[in-house]
């Protein structure tokens, strides 16, 4: 996704190709982090990795909604911002569990 985002921001229906390659960037270098932490499986040494994933995945749905509500967003954005709302949750209880066992 953050590879279209970058390459081809006409099809997903940008306003402003420049901050879309920006996005796309940002969701390569997340994905990018999030493979490395899964790779170390230490907690202590990835927690922080996870809790930036869940604060960028709710980040990233409020503004997805807020500009699909406004009509600042075309409406086949609702997919990502979906995944991405599901994407936040699943961070969140990673770690609310993992807080509760420490």
């Amino acid at each position: 996704m953050g590879l279209l985002h970058i390459i081809s921001p006409e099809t997903v229906g940008a306003k402003d190709p420049a901050i879309e390659r920006v996005l796309g960037a940002a969701v390569l270098v997340f994905a990018l982090g999030a493979g490395f932490a899964y790779l170390v499986r230490d907690w202590n040494k990835v927690k922080i990795s996870v809790f930036m994933q869940a604060a960028w995945m709710i980040l990233y749905t409020i503004t997805m909604v807020w500009g699909l509500l406004t009509k600042e967003i075309i409406s086949m954005a609702w997919p990502p911002a979906i995944i991405g709302a599901v994407f936040a949750v699943l961070f969140t209880i990673i770690l609310y569990k993992r807080r509760k066992k420490e």
